[in-house]
């Protein structure tokens, strides 16, 4: 599970340079928005990603989709229960993209989902959806050289269609600027910090002296949500986390977490997870003791 919307340092899979990471829980789940200093690539092996949020657009993937989440934009996820869903993401460190002068300052990749593509375009997608379907079947085995090896190759193949054929040079009007960039990360690294404290706009907007009317609109805008509402969702991150790899009580982590009863903290995880809190955590444990 992804961190909330803090600067992410990628660390790569052991012996090599990039990451990459297999999802096949199939849970019903939400990873708050985030950002990194580093190029991600979605692939959908089987099912669908509900809601994929990338800078102000939402997608729904099918299998066979390819979704890019360039450096520094803000995006999340919500998934709904769904037992067939598996997916992979690639991340791919900025160092190791400039070390072939791959300079993401100059252009930005192309969110393949949403193009109308030419033929050049559709031919070389195919392929680099073969080479993510080669990808993910090395990703179920532990990486000896040789799998290490075609696992390198593989990531260099998707990155060559990827400046050849899905490259734009022109800044998208989604992209959020430095000014703006900064107080999103101070304000979400605030909330990060105090998510058990009594937050509220107007306190928000006092410590970063900001009017509160122009701190909702940059949220909204580049956020594609509320103050508030995102909040809620860093308090139930932190419960969630709290839930299944703690003993704590209910009561505690209602505490923990900044919901000012219980009543409120499980109405609002039921909203979200369709079971209350304890139903939650014993559902998880009793499938872990299944497995």
């Amino acid at each position: 599970m992804v961190d909330p919307f803090i600067y992410q340092t990628i660390t790569p899979n052991k012996g090599l340079p990039f990451r990459l990471l297999l999802h096949n829980t199939g849970e019903k789940r939400t990873v708050i928005k985030h950002w990194h200093k580093s190029l991600e690539v979605s692939y959908t092996v089987c099912g669908k990603i509900e809601d994929y949020y990338i800078n102000g657009n939402h997608y729904t993937t099918k299998p066979g989709d390819i979704l890019i989440v360039n450096p520094y934009c803000i995006h999340g996820i919500q998934l709904e229960n769904q037992q067939e869903r598996v997916s992979l993401t690639l991340m791919i460190p900025i160092e190791f993209l400039n070390t072939f002068s791959i300079d993401i300052e100059d252009f930005r990749f192309q969110n393949t989902i949403e193009l109308d593509m030419t033929d050049v375009q559709k031919e070389h997608y195919h392929k680099m959806q073969q080479s993510f379907q080669e990808l993910y079947e090395c990703s179920k085995n532990e990486f000896s050289n040789p799998i290490r090896l075609k696992a390198i190759s593989l990531v260099f193949n998707i990155l060559y269609i990827l400046t050849n054929y899905f490259y734009e040079t022109n800044e998208p009007a989604s992209f959020i600027g430095k000014k703006h960039f900064t107080y999103l990360e101070e304000i979400t690294s605030y909330i990060e910090s105090n998510h058990d404290q009594n937050l509220s706009l107007a306190n928000i907007s006092d410590t970063f002296h900001l009017s509160k009317g122009y701190l909702s609109r940059i949220f909204k805008k580049y956020m594609g949500e509320t103050i508030p509402q995102y909040i809620l969702q860093v308090r139930l991150q932190k419960a969630y986390q709290l839930l299944l790899n703690t003993n704590d009580t209910i009561e505690m982590i209602t505490e923990m977490v900044g919901f000012p009863n219980k009543k409120a903290f499980s109405k609002a995880f039921k909203e979200v997870y369709g079971d209350t809190p304890l139903q939650y955590r014993i559902k998880y444990h009793s499938k872990e003791s299944m497995e």
